[in-house]
């Protein structure tokens, strides 16, 4: 069948409309509880698949992949833990709103700037797939130490004062020295185990991210008695309610939401990169780039819309190499190139000469996924709304008990909950002396791909700097890279020239 037949087919098959909205909510839902992955959530929703043909498994399980990654703001935006990784920048501008009253504003822009972003990705993935996958294809690992670089690079040159990208640039370092625990990926010896068999395969990002954002939270609300009991006076005065953004303020921020759909779309299409390193990047560029950085991180439109839309467009890009080339993306399209093979087929080139129906089928899901988003979405906040009624004690014994069955839930071990209490500590103490918990989370997530990939680089060309960084594209990410980090700078250079040149 044609690409236009499928399309009319799926809109005309009521159990195909089922797949896609159960998948759609059931991932909105898993997405906003803490310490369930994009990952998971297709993890969790995969053994009620065995059962349905192909076709309706895919549609159910890339459903509930792009609205998982959506999922993770809802909990960013009202209880400043994000849900899933990638939702991190959300709760820098998106709980600054909640306690501002004006969560039902950032949550209708999440839900409208995830459902452009993934619609932007799918019309992509149908399009220009081929290329995108080809030079993704071409990247050496010194490439991919670039663009890891380069999401550190963005987190912290995030602060816009010294003393803000000292404090980032070390929570960044406290993140790879972490990373650092384990095999070596390389030799494979055992590095700062301590003796502990269980330590072999490193710290598991889940119970850090969960106990540094999640349990840091839960501490500092109980200290501070603000923040959540604060949006719970609000639901009561009636301010609290789901409110999309109007056109005027979408145009307003147009050209975020483009540029955060093309930085979302690249790197979601880069195996190993993924949403997390999207939403940072994106975030950064929306800072470096606004007329008004200066109200970035105090509860604005643009500091939700940018990481919502580079999040989810790198669902689609992710998709692309999974589809072209049977390279997955990302983890989560992992599992799906796991189904695709329970199924019998082989994702590639072949794919779409054999099955187009299917790849057309995949990307007309993706679409109605992530208009249905708005609907799903929307259900959902209304109930993550009404949560905000319950006393805060309640909510900090529910959100902990969340937090707890999420770190157990990493290999069913006892002693991921261990890390999580042990990092809840660590992410109170980094908040309360204004450190950037993310920034030690991003560099958890990207220390092993920085190691693993800059010292293969060093096994293919030696010490050679030249051979190292001589291609064009790794020198541009590298030079990109350190001009992140001194942006800032350069731009407070700038502005003293000109009121100088003014006088």
């Amino acid at each position: 069948m044609s690409f236009l037949e499928v399309a009319l087919d799926l809109a005309l098959s009521p159990a195909s409309w089922l797949m896609i909205f159960l998948g759609t909510l059931a991932g909105t839902v898993f997405g906003a509880l803490p310490g369930i992955s994009a990952t998971m959530a297709v993890i969790l929703v995969l053994p009620f698949t065995y059962g349905m043909g192909v076709l309706n498994a895919l549609l159910v399980l890339v459903s509930t992949y792009c609205s998982a990654i959506y999922g993770g703001s809802i909990t960013a935006i009202l209880f400043n833990i994000p849900g899933t990784p990638s939702s991190a920048p959300t709760t820098f501008d998106g709980y600054p709103m909640t306690l501002k009253g004006q969560a039902g504003k950032a949550l209708g822009t999440a839900i409208i700037c995830s459902s452009l972003g993934g619609i932007f990705s799918v019309a992509a993935m149908a399009t220009i797939s081929p290329f995108i996958a080809e030079l993704a294809l071409r990247l050496n690992p010194m490439d991919y130490a670039a663009i890891a670089f380069l999401g550190l690079g963005a987190v912290v040159g995030l602060g816009a004062k010294v003393e803000e990208q000292l404090k980032g640039l070390l929570a960044v370092l406290l993140g790879l020295l972490l990373a650092t625990v384990g095999m070596d990926p390389i030799t494979g010896g055992d590095r700062f185990t301590f003796g502990s068999v269980k330590l072999l395969s490193g710290i598991n990002m889940i119970p850090v991210m969960i106990g540094a954002f999640a349990g840091g939270e839960i501490l500092s609300q109980i200290e501070l008695r603000r923040g959540l009991k604060r949006a719970e006076e609000l639901v009561f005065r009636g301010k609290l309610t789901a409110q999309m953004p109007s056109l005027l303020e979408l145009l307003e921020v147009k050209w975020t939401i483009f540029k955060s759909a093309l930085i979302g779309l690249f790197i979601g299409a880069l195996p190993g990169a993924g949403a997390t390193i999207a939403a940072f990047v994106s975030y950064g560029e929306a800072k470096r780039s606004s007329r008004h950085k200066d109200k970035f991180g105090t509860g604005i439109l643009e500091g939700v819309a940018a990481p919502e839309t580079a999040n989810n467009a790198s669902t689609g890009g992710a998709m692309i190499p999974l589809l072209t080339l049977g390279i997955p993306g990302s983890g989560t399209t992992a599992i799906i190139l796991a189904v695709f093979v329970m199924y019998g087929l082989q994702p590639g080139p072949l794919l779409f000469s054999k099955n187009p129906e299917l790849v057309h089928t995949i990307v007309w899901g993706m679409f109605w996924a992530n208009l249905l988003m708005i609907l799903a979405g929307t259900l959902v906040v209304r109930a993550f709304v009404q949560v905000l009624r319950f006393p805060y004690h309640v909510l900090a014994t529910s959100i902990a008990l969340l937090c707890i069955v999420g770190s157990f839930g990493v290999g069913n071990d006892l002693d991921q909950i261990l890390i999580f209490a042990v990092f809840s500590l660590v992410g109170y103490v980094m908040k309360k002396l204004d450190v950037p918990v993310a920034a030690m989370v991003l560099g958890l997530v990207l220390g092993d791909i920085i190691e693993s990939n800059f010292r293969r680089a060093v096994m293919m060309y030696g010490f050679s700097l030249k051979d190292a960084v001589g291609r064009p594209l790794t020198l541009s990410l590298y030079l990109l890279t350190v001009l992140v980090l001194l942006w800032p700078y350069i731009s407070y250079l700038w502005r003293r020239a000109r009121s100088a040149g003014r006088s």
